[in-house]
């Protein structure tokens, strides 16, 4: 939280936009994130205060589900980013096996395969404003609360959602890039495996990969490529899951930008 603070007091001095990557899952509040993965009895809430910096708040209030107070995270402009689960859980599973053997049955990896958390933070977000107001599709604050924006990974992939992005954000979509130059570090031995697995792609990347599109995708012959590529098991499990997430996957979507 100290050094969050710390890059935003700098970004506003400066007159910059900061903009701030995260999983949802990752700020949850970490007694209900346990709760709702293991069950059994609810933990102590557990929340993250602030300083005085700007963005700062001396409220303790917290009725969002994350760790985060309400005056806080209602000092950012929420965006939310999504694709399809069938290749977001895809991308996960095989970057995981890319480190060591996991079982996917683990409930501890139930976090990384549900679009539940963002349904409920966007919801919390959108019951701050009005229903007149966050019908506006172009305004991102509403009654001095920031709207929450969704955009979808296919809509990045064909150009289609940066320059709106910009807009609602405030920012020039003339510096948008759509080439850039490969920046693997020169020495990646001793690095952290997963850091590796993760990255490579972006770090060999020169441009935006459109192949990574769901355009047109089979969910059933994802099905059978799975079985190819991860065994069986793996595969049924991968299903489930994404069938699993594909309501609140499709609710997010019909509120993309």
């Amino acid at each position: 939280m100290d050094d969050l603070q710390r890059a935003r007091d700098a970004a506003v001095a400066e007159d910059k936009h900061l903009f701030v990557k995260n999983h949802t899952f990752y700020v949850w509040e970490p007694a209900s994130l346990s709760q709702s993965m293991w069950g059994g009895e609810m933990a102590r809430p557990f929340a993250v205060l602030p300083g005085q910096g700007i963005g700062g708040s001396a409220s303790t209030t917290r009725t969002n589900p994350t760790f985060f107070p309400d005056d806080f995270i209602t000092s950012w402009q929420p965006v939310f980013l999504i694709r399809h689960p069938a290749l977001t859980f895809e991308s996960w599973y095989r970057a995981e096996l890319r480190v060591e053997p996991i079982d996917i049955n683990l409930k501890s990896w139930n976090y990384l395969t549900t679009f539940q958390y963002s349904r409920q933070l966007y919801d919390w977000f959108m019951s701050n404003c009005s229903n007149e107001d966050c019908e506006k599709e172009n305004d991102s604050v509403t009654m001095g609360k920031p709207r929450p924006v969704v955009i979808d990974a296919d809509d990045v992939i064909d150009g289609k959602a940066m320059s709106k992005l910009c807009e609602v954000c405030g920012m020039d979509p003339e510096h948008i890039r759509y080439e850039w130059e490969e920046s693997r570090p020169s020495n990646t031995r001793g690095a952290n495996p997963r850091e590796v697995s993760y990255l490579s792609g972006i770090w060999d990347s020169t441009t935006i990969d459109k192949s990574k599109s769901s355009q047109g995708l089979d969910v059933a012959a994802k099905y059978d490529q799975w079985k190819e590529e991860f065994g069986i098991v793996a595969a049924d499990v991968l299903y489930t899951k994404v069938k699993s997430a594909m309501p609140d996957y499709e609710y997010l979507k019909s509120r993309k930008l």
